[in-house]
């Protein structure tokens, strides 16, 4: 009996030892994990270190004034630029497609006859998918020179890509459109010039 217990003793210790040892290396692997891993989650809080001197001394700054009447005024974004950002906008539109033709830039500028605005946003679009595709952060500016906070994702190069083919189409029929018109004032007043 004695032999017995004694046996159950070492037996209870040895699993009493494994378990502990289990505990250990989790803790000893938890705590390497959290070392060097989870310092990249945290930012390390940023302190205030005064620009120029005159801010460490408590100084107050130069000012610079211009003068109202030399100084040109902020245009702010031109027309084709603004048309580009809001064609832009409404391709992003949750109801872009049930938009009426001449509710879209595209169809207003076709509804002009305006080629040149048609052209110059198929050539910002085309522009836009090369810079998304050549980006390494995969994401590109609206308009690259600025004067816009909106960004594409490259994950949205296909469907710019279809954007893209509408346009085109759209280019063509316009041309088709002036044309044919074309010819056929010209004919008239050419009929019109022989009576």
């Amino acid at each position: 009996m004695c032999s017995l217990f004694a046996l159950l003793l070492c037996l209870h210790c040895l699993l009493f030892y494994y378990y502990v040892c289990i505990v250990v290396i989790f803790f000893l692997k938890f705590e390497y994990f959290y070392s060097i891993h989870i310092h990249r989650l945290i930012k390390p809080q940023k302190t205030y270190i005064p620009k120029t001197m005159a801010a460490a001394s408590g100084t107050s700054r130069k000012k610079v004034r211009f003068d109202e009447e030399t100084t040109k005024p902020n245009d702010g974004l031109n027309e084709q630029s603004k048309q580009f950002e809001e064609y832009i906008k409404q391709a992003f539109r949750p109801d872009c497609e049930s938009l009426k033709p001449d509710q879209t830039v595209p169809g207003k500028l076709a509804n002009k006859l305006n080629l040149n605005g048609l052209n110059w946003l198929y050539i910002k679009l085309v522009d836009l998918i090369e810079r998304c595709e050549q980006s390494p952060t995969e994401r590109a500016p609206v308009l690259l020179h600025g004067g816009s906070s909106e960004f594409v994702n490259a994950k949205y190069i296909p469907y710019l890509l279809t954007h893209a083919e509408y346009l085109d189409t759209v280019i063509e029929k316009v041309e088709q459109y002036i044309a044919t018109h074309t010819a056929e004032t010209s004919t008239v007043t050419q009929s019109g010039g022989s009576k």
